[in-house]
Parts: structure tokens; C-alpha cells; sequence
């Protein structure tokens, strides 16, 4: 199993407006491309950087359909976040694997 993260970091004037664009848009079309199992959304409380931070997180079953989603859907949906929220949204991803 694999926990795929995404860490936003945003400007606090569109805070509201992006967890609105999270949960209507970008957390349904990563879930409904069925290549995740679960999914869940945190605010970072202690994050040193300016401005809201948040972790999406999403657990894969396999490394293969976590790569099918980052070469078929991460570049769409993610570019389709940085183009409605130009220069307010920052982010990265991780991988990582669950150890027993």
C-alpha cells in the first residue's frame, strides 16, 4: 500500500474558495478515476511557510495504479488548480509506503 500526498500551500485571502475547489472538484475526479482506496484532507497547523497549508492524501493499493494516476490524471488536475488559483497555489507531492 501506498500513501500518495499532496501539500498545497495557499494564500490566506483564497482559503475558502480553494477547499470549495477541493471538495467539488479535484478530490471527486482523483477518487473517481478508481485507482485509490481512501482519501482524506488536513490543515497543517504548524507549517512554517506564509499563508494555509494543507496535505491531501490519497492510499493506493499498488505502485501501479498510483503511477497510472500520476502520468493519466496528476498533470491535468493539477494544472488545472494552478491555472484557476494563478500564483496562490504552491505544492508538492510525495510517496510513500506503509512499513507493516
Amino acid at each position: 500500500m501506498f500513501l500518495y500526498n499532496v501539500t498545497f500551500i495557499v494564500e490566506d485571502t483564497i482559503e475558502d474558495k480553494w477547499l470549495d475547489f477541493l471538495h467539488a472538484e479535484y478530490i471527486p475526479a482523483s477518487i473517481n478515476t478508481g485507482l485509490f482506496k481512501s482519501c482524506q484532507l488536513l490543515k497543517i497547523v504548524d507549517s512554517p511557510n506564509p499563508g494555509v497549508s494543507f496535505s491531501l492524501q490519497f492510499v493506493a493499493e499498488t505502485r501501479e495504479k498510483y503511477e497510472l494516476y500520476k502520468a493519466s490524471f496528476e498533470p491535468v488536475l493539477l494544472g488545472n488548480a494552478t491555472s484557476l488559483f494563478p500564483q496562490q497555489v504552491v505544492f508538492f507531492c510525495t510517496l510513500m509506503s506503509y512499513i507493516r
